[in-house]
């Protein structure tokens, strides 16, 4: 049983909130107030190499962390993921050394979850979530709501929706979804694969989750983890794709749509993108056609443009 003692060890993660429960069952929520800011971002994941060195640990429990007060499910509301999003997103689009640290965090939130042997239980509540994370067993509200906003605001998408839903529903679904950013119900997620259960309120999503929770923490945990591990060599399969993904997603923070998209999210209105040309005789701007590229006939002429001729020989 996590007592508050071993719970001792998590105090660093300051953007979460790490509370302990029976039989090895270790709650993680975000703390009120840091939604997506850059600590926490890091810390989401750092965690789970932690968790997975914890031997007390066997089961986690994604959600909203109970008697914490004030606490705020990420992405509950569209204002909400505003005003804790937009200031970011902004720094983003100007500073490079932060695209590239958020670069290498997003790939650890994922591959790290990927790599984590303990079954993780994720419950949704409420009217609005941005993306479904990679946990084992996913619970959601019937009335909770499901999108990923990403191209709609000017960003390439990046995170679970290329690393899993594919995989969770099919390839064409997984693209209008991602590509129109239209949202998907909690009954619609469950209908079509994006999630495991739904049930009908928050109250039967608590009892719901701790029940599955306890479930997995008395059972085999060798077999539980291998079992988890051999699945999860699904995903592995495409981790080109989403590392891929996360760069566009990056790159886009560094143009000119994320610049307006901010805006709109801000003001809550549609963005209006510009609109892009390419000159005529943009590329050979860029190639002068007066300055041909030197042509070999030989590789002894490659290597002696390489080395000088009049060197002398090396020493045998």
């Amino acid at each position: 049983m996590a007592t508050d003692t071993n719970l001792e060890r998590y105090k660093k993660y300051t953007g979460l909130i790490v509370q302990g429960q029976d039989r090895g069952v270790v709650r993680v929520g975000f703390r009120p107030g840091t939604h997506l800011a850059h600590e926490q971002h890091a810390h989401i994941g750092e965690i789970w190499l932690e968790l997975d060195r914890d031997p007390e640990v066997r089961v986690v429990l994604l959600g909203p962390a109970r008697g914490a007060e004030g606490f705020d499910q990420p992405g509950r509301d569209i204002s909400t993921y505003a005003k804790g999003a937009v200031d970011q997103m902004w720094r983003m689009a100007t500073d490079y050394a932060l695209n590239a640290q958020l670069l290498h965090e997003a790939r650890e939130i994922v591959h790290n979850m990927l790599n984590f042997n303990k079954p993780v239980v994720a419950l949704y509540p409420g009217s609005f979530q941005l993306t479904v994370p990679l946990a084992d067993i996913s619970i959601a509200t019937r009335d909770c709501t499901f999108a990923d906003r990403h191209t709609s605001y000017g960003g390439a998408a990046g995170d679970h929706v290329v690393a899993a839903w594919p995989l969770h529903m099919s390839m064409a679904k997984a693209k209008w979804h991602a590509l129109t950013g239209e949202p998907i119900t909690g009954e619609e997620a469950e209908r079509i694969g994006l999630i495991s259960l739904v049930v009908d309120d928050e109250e039967e999503l608590e009892r719901r989750g701790e029940e599955v929770a306890q479930r997995l923490a008395r059972g085999s945990q060798r077999a539980l983890q291998w079992t988890k591990r051999s699945l999860n060599y699904h995903y592995k399969q495409h981790a080109a794709a989403f590392d891929l993904s996360a760069a566009f997603e990056q790159l886009t923070f560094l143009g000119p749509d994320i610049r307006e998209g901010t805006i709109a999210l801000r003001t809550q209105r549609e963005p209006d993108f510009p609109e892009y040309t390419l000159p005529d005789g943009a590329f050979s701007a860029l190639v002068p056609q007066d300055d041909p590229s030197p042509k070999y006939t030989h590789p002894d002429d490659a290597y002696s443009a390489l080395v000088p001729q009049d060197d002398p020989p090396s020493a045998g």
